[in-house]
């Protein structure tokens, strides 16, 4: 095999490099920081990532996560809260002046409609919902995207098209605007996640670092309302 080759695949189960998500999480505020603590300590303390409709007990998993968040989320947060977990992330870091391919560490993600919370959609605009046919319909949404443990931020707000079934329930939400990430899934279903900025600030003449390019999918699932 290409010596090259190995030395790449060598670099496993690193952390992605992201000065903007260094910055959101110095911004983040303690309070937010200490529910996500709490709601990860609960999702953590249960076998699974996910829970799987083919988990014993997954009702009782639901109710217990569902009454942490009720104690520790404030009001205006029960509009559509998912969880998504990685199930794989692969791209690349830049080291040495070229694109190392890497595997990344995975992650879980709180996925939250923030549209109602005047702090976290700050720099994000909603809509009213757009009827389309069969009863259907579509709006703009604000939702932020928080590693399970880490403080939200409105940096970490993007608009995403969440599409309703004729019920009003969303069934699908594509996030496409954020400088940083894109983020598409499914609230009971896949996600896949990228962060492609990677270009160097032009500020800057010769990085010695670039904000590493990712490519990650997984599962998601409803916890919040």
């Amino acid at each position: 095999m290409d010596p090259g080759l190995i030395e790449q695949r060598q670099q496993n189960n690193v952390r992605p490099y992201h000065r903007g998500l260094v910055l959101d999480f110095l911004l983040g505020r303690l309070s937010l920081f200490v529910n996500d603590v709490l709601i990860g300590l609960a999702i953590r303390s249960t076998p699974v990532t996910v829970f799987p409709g083919w988990v014993s007990g997954e009702w009782m998993k639901r109710t217990i996560l569902g009454v942490a968040l009720a104690m520790i989320l404030p009001a205006q947060s029960f509009a559509l809260t998912v969880l998504c977990a990685e199930s794989g992330s692969t791209g690349f870091n830049w080291r040495d002046g070229k694109w190392v391919n890497s595997d990344y560490a995975l992650d879980q993600y709180i996925v939250q409609d923030v549209s109602e919370d005047p702090e976290l959609s700050a720099y994000c605009e909603s809509t009213e919902p757009t009827a389309t046919a069969n009863g259907a319909s579509y709006a703009e949404r604000c939702f932020n995207l928080s590693v399970v443990g880490e403080a939200k931020s409105s940096f970490s707000t993007t608009e995403c098209r969440t599409f309703y079934d004729a019920t009003g329930v969303a069934v699908s939400v594509r996030c496409g605007n954020s400088v940083y990430q894109t983020i598409n899934f499914e609230p009971t279903g896949e996600f896949v996640l990228s962060r492609t900025f990677g270009i160097p600030d032009f500020q800057v003449p010769a990085p010695a670092q670039r904000d590493s390019l990712v490519l990650s999918v997984g599962k998601c699932s409803v916890i919040a309302p």
